[in-house]
């Protein structure tokens, strides 16, 4: 039986996004930062065949659901500001989505540059999280949109490591010493 793969300690003492006039969108992006970088690393050992594996009854397989937690970043950010993704971004996020040879290497671009190219530069220089704008049937603010999307990340990669686990992955969770604010 091989070990299990020893994983990246779970961080919590990350420090703010730098350059934002909100403090709340710093800690929240700071947050998807950390859940993006802890997701991409439970699923780093898994092959491509698991990767892409449909596991039934309306769930998608780890490279889907991982292409879905992109995909629906780049929507909300949207959303909430009224804003169109680039369409070079648009394009990346298509191919994530509907190819079925899409590796864990390109998706973690692809997220790195969502994250990059739209969450950050759009929220940072939003000196109001709270300010409500209707879209459709909802009422969104930045502060919901990234709640949403912290509860989204968490939430989609704990059915990937589960997928990866029954697949036969075995990751060893960790915590990092330091489970408060981050060290002065």
């Amino acid at each position: 039986m091989t070990p299990p793969r020893q994983g990246r300690p779970r961080r919590y003492g990350y420090e703010p996004a730098r350059g934002f006039a909100h403090p709340v969108a710093a800690a929240l992006v700071a947050a998807l930062d950390e859940l993006t970088a802890r997701h991409f690393d439970l699923i780093a050992g898994v092959a491509g065949d698991l990767l892409h594996r449909d596991p039934g009854s309306g769930f998608k397989s780890i490279a889907g659901a991982t292409a879905h937690m992109i995909g629906a970043e780049a929507h909300w950010i949207e959303a909430v500001l009224g804003r169109d993704r680039p369409d070079e971004i648009r394009e990346l996020l298509d191919r994530a989505a509907a190819d079925d040879d899409v590796t864990i290497a390109e998706l973690e671009a692809t997220a790195g540059r969502v994250r990059e190219e739209m969450t950050k530069p759009w929220l940072a220089p939003l000196a109001d999280v709270d300010e409500e704008v209707p879209r459709g049937q909802r009422v969104l603010s930045v502060r919901g949109v990234l709640m949403h999307l912290v509860w989204h990340w968490a939430y989609h990669a704990g059915q990937c490591g589960l997928m990866a686990g029954l697949g036969g992955c075995e990751y060893e969770w960790a915590l990092e010493g330091r489970m408060a604010g981050h060290a002065p």
